[in-house]
């Protein structure tokens, strides 16, 4: 994230609330780190129409993320963090 950029506070404070908002169900099923970062960059592009995504190193499978936010996001937040949990 550029922080030079003058939208910066505001992406960030966006980020940080869909974290809120998701972080029990987050928490409930253990999600890692980056796949955590990666549905909030989900939801934060879906919401927001801004295509921000975070660098996430390579050795990380992003790809199981990508299939279950694409595949059960209209079913809410709830049903694609279950499905995550099932690729454990």
């Amino acid at each position: 994230m550029n922080i030079r950029s003058k939208l910066f506070g505001f992406y960030a404070i966006a980020h940080e609330l869909i974290h809120l908002l998701v972080n029990d169900l987050i928490e409930q099923n253990n999600v890692d780190h980056w796949h955590k970062e990666r549905l909030v960059d989900h939801y934060f592009s879906k919401i927001l129409h801004v295509d921000r995504y975070q660098n996430i190193p390579d050795f990380i499978d992003t790809k199981t993320v990508d299939v279950a936010f694409e595949t059960f996001s209209l079913q809410g937040a709830r049903r694609v963090i279950l499905e995550l949990q099932k690729e454990k």
